[in-house]
């Protein structure tokens, strides 16, 4: 991190996230126009490690569009 003073830290270490995750994703698209998500079925931080001890479960949700020649 660099503050606005201009003072910097480096942190090293897992920051207590799991190693490895899984999960399910989805696809949608007619035409040059496509929509997609996954969600992640394991939380993204070890058990009670999360902030404030929550389990966080990650999801993305996406747009794409196709150009054909």
């Amino acid at each position: 991190m660099v503050f606005e003073n201009g003072h910097t830290v480096k942190a090293n270490g897992d920051f207590s996230l799991n190693m490895l995750r899984y999960g399910a994703t989805a696809r949608v698209g007619y035409g040059n126009f496509q929509l997609y998500g996954t969600y992640y079925m394991t939380p993204l931080f070890r058990n009670g490690k999360g902030p404030t001890g929550y389990d966080l479960y990650p999801f993305e949700l996406d747009l794409a569009f196709t150009f054909n020649n």
